[in-house]
């Protein structure tokens, strides 16, 4: 009977070191999400400010083309006259 209690004993103290390292596991893998989360959150943001800067500086780019090309046909055309 007391190897059959000291068997016992031992099975259950697997049991649990089983489900403590279990535990652990899964709180590690839940820190890891959450901070693959807030990572990829904070490249996110990062993205969308850079193509908000690109739009405004392809906006800028546009306006300086149009003006270049508009003073280029009146020194062209605007003489003739």
């Amino acid at each position: 009977m007391q190897r059959v209690d000291r068997q016992l004993s031992n099975a259950q103290e697997k049991l649990e070191r089983a489900e403590r390292h279990a535990e652990e596991k899964r709180t590690l893998s839940q820190h890891a999400m959450e901070r693959l989360k807030r990572d990829y959150d904070a490249m996110s943001e990062e993205r969308r400010l850079n193509d908000s800067e690109m739009e405004h500086i392809r906006a800028q780019a546009e306006a300086i083309e149009s003006e270049v090309s508009a003073k280029f046909l009146f020194s062209l055309f605007g003489q003739c006259h």
